[in-house]
């Protein structure tokens, strides 16, 4: 495989808007970055459908981030929110590659979702 070592950056000096691709020394190795431009109100960064009608995700310039664009339907197969499982009861500490991260993992067996707390503790939310 060969290594990727040189960095691309893309600007627009009228919006501020950037794009950046490079192997970094960091915490997470390889990074694509985009810098939000000149207005916290712009959505600095989307993933769009195959066809470019519908946002999948977007994070905007001020960090919140949104899945979809559009109302799922009740009878929807796609489109949803996935987060990591487990059989049992999280029982790890989760190492922190990012700022002030809360962990969560749903307990398949238990029905329970899980958060990990900056007290260092697990808590979770029991389902029926």
């Amino acid at each position: 495989m060969q290594s990727f070592t040189e960095q691309v950056s893309i600007t627009s000096p009228s919006t501020g808007y950037a794009l950046e691709v490079k192997n970094t020394n960091d915490t997470f190795g390889f990074g694509i970055r985009v810098k939000a431009g000149n207005s916290p109100t712009m959505n600095p960064f989307s993933a769009m459908d195959k066809d470019g009608a519908h946002r999948l995700f977007t994070v905007d310039g001020v960090g919140n981030v949104m899945i979809s664009d559009s109302q799922l339907p009740t009878d929807a197969v796609s489109g949803f929110l996935c987060i990591s499982q487990c059989a049992g009861a999280p029982t790890g500490t989760p190492s922190k590659g990012i700022a002030a991260p809360v962990p969560m993992v749903f307990d398949v067996v238990n029905l329970k979702l899980w958060i990990y707390s900056a007290d260092g503790v697990w808590h979770f939310c029991q389902f029926t």
